[in-house]
């Protein structure tokens, strides 16, 4: 595969150049690897730690000696990063065993991949800095870009200091390795390959949608290739939300207004990355323009339009990590103004 010979040439070099990204990190250019088949989305997963990382040596020493990061070692192991570990200034961020086994991964899955998949793993789970906590803003999503370097990770510091990359919950943070720093995660990073508008087109519940944005044209897919370095959110209405809305099949999406249906579906995108556990309560800009409303409480997520604000979505799906965003699924087409379908 052409993803793994390129990879496999790269080596750790990739770990050694700069990038582009947060005010706190160097930058560099990005190349142009075409990456497998997007993983699954992967279960939160609880870590009752069972003891503090010591934190002394490199990263490889610290990882090596502490048992509830095995299959971490495994994979530096396999990998044959783990002597590139020693040295450098990175930054790490370190899933748990649990959050291996949680994503379906063992220690024979691992030996079952090649050195240059499990390089692609390990990848998504590092800067190529050694990250500043401190120079994160509060509630506030922080682009940072990976040693993978076709993807970028999400940060976040909460305003009552909890930390999160992507959707993972930092546990166990700013664990000192000689130049380098560790952060401990309880979920594995999904490495992403596809881009926001290639996650619609190949999710079979989403058939709906993907007719919707056909039918839409030009403003909805330029809104859904977007670059930006601070990525994009994607709310996508599933198949029982748009037939629950009026477009009751295919035939009435390929019938329905194209110049309305695109604002309802720009309703649908934030000009920013904003995995799960970063939605806060309050209104939040849209790139069509009207803001939609978000509600975070104990029984979930609700998101209303501001034309139908009675019954909110709920979220059915969540973190479907992208190259250029995230994209959650949900029980309802939100409407910007009240409309008849």
């Amino acid at each position: 595969m052409n993803t793994t010979r390129t990879q496999s040439a790269k080596s750790w070099s990739l770990l050694t150049c700069t990038l582009a990204g947060a005010i706190w990190l160097t930058s560099c250019s990005r190349g142009t690897d075409v990456a497998p088949d997007p993983e699954p989305t992967l279960p939160s997963t609880t870590v009752t730690m069972p003891s503090t990382v010591t934190a002394t040596g490199s990263l490889t020493d610290i990882v090596s000696r502490t048992p509830h990061l095995s299959l971490l070692n495994a994979a530096l192991i396999r990998s044959g990063l783990a002597e590139s570990f020693r040295t450098g200034s990175v930054t790490l961020f370190a899933p748990t065993d649990e959050a291996f086994r949680a994503a379906g991964i063992a220690k024979t899955t691992l030996d079952s991949l090649s050195p240059a998949q499990v390089q692609r793993i390990l990848q998504y789970h590092v800067l190529n800095s050694r990250l500043s906590v401190s120079a994160l803003p509060a509630n506030t999503p922080t682009p940072a870009p990976t040693a993978l370097v076709t993807a970028s990770m999400t940060l976040f510091r909460a305003s009552d200091g909890r930390l999160f990359a992507n959707a993972a919950r930092i546990v166990q943070p700013d664990i000192g390795a000689n130049n380098s720093v560790m952060f401990v995660i309880d979920r594995l990073l999904q490495a992403p390959s596809l881009s926001t508008l290639e996650l619609i087109r190949a999710n079979p519940e989403l058939s709906l949608f993907r007719l919707a944005v056909d039918r839409a044209g030009a403003t909805v897919l330029t809104a859904l290739q977007s670059s930006a370095e601070g990525g994009i959110t994607v709310f996508a209405p599933s198949n029982a939300a748009f037939r629950a809305a009026g477009y009751v099949d295919a035939d009435a999406v390929r019938s329905a207004d194209p110049v309305r249906l695109a604002e309802i579906l720009r309703y649908h995108v934030v000009a920013r990355r904003t995995f799960s556990p970063m939605l806060r309560s309050g209104d939040v800009a849209t790139v069509q323009g009207t803001p939609l409303s978000i509600m975070v409480g104990e029984q979930g997520t609700m998101l209303t339009g501001r034309g139908n604000p009675v019954t909110g979505a709920k979220l059915l799906q969540t973190d479907l990590t992208a190259t250029n965003g995230v994209v959650h699924l949900i029980d309802r087409v939100l409407l910007p103004t009240a409309v008849n379908n």
